[in-house]
């Protein structure tokens, strides 16, 4: 969806009912002023895609269901 703004990208998901997935900071704040949509899962960047990948999963296995209107953050773990 590239070129899109993020409230259709956003939109159009929720049409589709499909959460969207991103790393895009602006969908933090759009989740508070959006309608309902399908859920908003936010990544912090990752160059460990393997490691991003099963934070990923593993807050799906464990978090909340559905995520309709949720906003999920997955954030990298700090390093010492």
């Amino acid at each position: 969806m590239a070129g899109r703004s993020d409230p259709d990208v956003l939109a159009h998901a929720a049409r589709a009912g499909r959460p969207v997935l991103t790393m895009d900071y602006d969908f933090i704040s759009l989740h508070a002023m959006a309608g309902p949509h399908a859920g908003i899962i936010h990544c912090t960047r990752d160059s460990n895609v393997a490691a991003l990948a099963g934070r990923i999963d593993q807050s799906a296995r464990n978090g909340r269901r559905p995520l309709t209107d949720a906003l999920v953050r997955i954030r990298r773990p700090s390093v010492p």
